[in-house]
């Protein structure tokens, strides 16, 4: 055998995780629907610096939320996370984001004093 010898069971094990958390992701016949969804609302803020802490707390919100209305609108519970659970990321990935976006404003607040001096 050419390669390591646990190369094929974890390339086998990650295919198991990709088939069921693809039926929690995708559209009826696009594999790939959300990161094209979640691409298409990023359109919607041009002027937005994805790079932010706090922009990237509310990315992964959106994909959640958007794997929580796919789940909905096929009527499914969800292969590897539930609605519910979905739900509960929302809400975690929120308050991380109203802490990334404190601490900045913070730093930003204590570099203002600094420039000010």
């Amino acid at each position: 055998m050419v390669g390591h010898s646990l190369f094929k069971k974890f390339t086998e094990e990650e295919q198991k995780l990709y088939d069921a958390k693809n039926e929690d992701y995708r559209s009826d016949g696009d594999p790939l629907a959300n990161f094209k969804r979640v691409a298409a609302w990023m359109k919607l803020y041009p002027k937005m610096d994805w790079a932010r802490p706090e922009a990237v707390a509310i990315l992964y919100s959106m994909k959640q939320m958007d794997s929580a209305l796919s789940m909905l609108e096929r009527g499914i519970e969800g292969k590897v996370e539930s609605f519910d659970t979905r739900a509960q990321d929302v809400s975690i990935y929120w308050k991380l984001a109203r802490i990334l976006h404190r601490e900045e404003k913070n730093v930003r607040g204590r570099q203002l004093q600094f420039s000010l001096a």
